[in-house]
């Protein structure tokens, strides 16, 4: 079990003219994680598993905003914001087999439930909800294999892998009708 304090400090956007500078304050995260990692053997094949639970709490937020400056046309300029506090609940599980000296198989797997618990003044909370996080995939989820080839031990050692990966949707926009 372990627990981290993270910060990210906060800044002022420069939008220039008349709009002038946007400050944003700083980010904290108070995370916290559980997990076993085991070694053991399923009928003389040893396996290796790993499994963590994870909670991260956030305070003010940071990420990309949509300005728009009164100017002739009107500029929409991306800038960093404070869009509220947010938490993630998340799990990840690796499994490792070596059903032979020779032959290894993995299997991954992972879930993150992303949400915002408060919302900042101002913010945009449709398209908040709407993107959560870029890259931000609520399951993950891989096998793979790898095969030692037999070589003389002084050259080394000589391998060749497959691996398949697969997740679910993201999605990120980047203004009101772009996806």
């Amino acid at each position: 079990f372990t627990s981290r304090r993270g910060y990210h400090t906060g800044g002022i956007n420069n939008l220039g003219g008349a709009a002038g500078f946007v400050p944003y304050k700083p980010e904290f995260l108070v995370d916290f994680e559980g997990g076993v990692k085991s070694n053991w053997s399923l009928s003389e094949v040893p396996v290796q598993t790993d499994l963590a639970v994870y909670r991260s709490d956030y305070t003010n937020f940071q990420n990309t905003q949509l300005v728009t400056i009164p100017t002739v046309p009107p500029t929409i300029v991306p800038t960093i914001g404070n869009s509220g506090a947010a938490r993630i609940w998340g799990a990840e599980f690796e499994g490792i087999a070596d059903l032979t000296d020779r032959l290894q198989l993995t299997a991954r797997f992972g879930w993150m439930d992303f949400a915002y618990t408060k919302f900042g003044p101002g913010a945009n909370v449709a398209l908040l909800n709407a993107t959560i996080l870029a890259n931000g995939a609520r399951y993950k989820y891989g096998l793979g294999a790898r095969y030692h080839i037999p070589i003389d031990p002084d050259a080394g050692d000589l391998s060749i892998s497959t691996d398949w990966n697969w997740q679910s949707r993201t999605t990120f926009r980047f203004g009101p009708n772009l996806q």
